[in-house]
């Protein structure tokens, strides 16, 4: 229903671009090290998603969709293109949508995201006391 309306400026961030915003396992470390409310927060609250991950893909670390939105309302850091978006209705994929980049609609749709600037953007803004230890970690690679 929502799809079939005429609404413009409709954004749709799929899961195939927001995979790329891997939280890493030395990510999580890092995080863990800068103490902090904030910090032990976001420590205590992924390990489900960790062990989520592991156990359906064999990924290490966590997919962090959400902040995706937020960091690109910030700075664009994602790439749309206008696609038409539909709802299979029936069978096996029922609920899953379908994109038809072919099919011009009035959709943006997600193809690809700046994951370096996302992770700036995110520990500048959430862990802003410790961006000179964020900086050093990105100058030796290590997140």
């Amino acid at each position: 229903i929502f799809f079939d309306q005429s609404y413009t400026n409709v954004f749709l961030y799929t899961l195939d671009v927001t995979y790329d915003i891997l939280f890493t396992p030395n990510m999580r470390e890092m995080v863990h090290q800068f103490k902090g409310e904030i910090a032990d927060f976001v420590f205590k609250i992924t390990p489900f998603y960790v062990d989520f991950h592991w156990m359906q893909e064999r990924t290490l670390g966590c997919v962090i969709n959400d902040p995706l939105v937020i960091a690109d309302t910030i700075e664009t850091i994602v790439t749309f293109e206008k696609a038409f978006v539909g709802v299979v209705e029936d069978g096996i994929a029922r609920g899953e949508s379908v994109v038809d980049f072919n099919e011009k609609g009035n959709v943006n749709v997600s193809k690809k995201v700046n994951k370096k600037r996302f992770f700036e953007l995110f520990f500048e803004n959430v862990f802003d006391e410790d961006k000179d230890d964020v900086q050093l970690m990105f100058r030796k690679g290590m997140i």
